[in-house]
């Protein structure tokens, strides 16, 4: 699999085994696929658990599969099973157009917000 755009952002071609995706984020991907279809391919999306330390029940179904089907007719493959998660940090991957990061912010703006706070009485409404 080869990573070609990131949130957006053409990348040049960055080569990955496996793509770990944070909420929000997006990624254009490249499939090499096979020559023959002398074989049908398992497709997992598996969700790291490690990021809900039991502040949450985990979720029922954590991973999903698919298939990449070459030929009905050739069994399904079975459901593969990911142990450990790698990260691959996309800070590495580098824009296309080759324009370089910006320098230091030369200004500040800073913005004061409130929300309505759920420990006051009468303000009950969610922001």
């Amino acid at each position: 699999m080869t990573i070609i755009e990131a949130d957006g952002v053409y990348s040049v071609a960055q080569p990955v085994e496996d793509l770990y995706i944070a909420t929000g984020q997006r990624y254009g991907v490249l499939l090499k696929t096979k020559p023959t279809a002398d074989r049908n391919f398992a497709i997992l999306g598996a969700m790291d658990l490690k990021g809900f330390p039991g502040s949450a029940p985990p979720p029922p179904h954590p991973n999903v599969t698919g298939a990449l089907v070459y030929n009905r007719r050739l069994p399904f493959p079975s459901t593969p099973s990911v142990e450990t998660f790698t990260t691959f940090d996309d800070f590495c991957l580098v824009p296309f157009d080759q324009i370089p990061l910006l320098g230091p912010p030369d200004r500040q703006i800073v913005l004061n917000l409130s929300t309505f706070s759920q420990l006051v009485p009468g303000n009950e409404q969610n922001r």
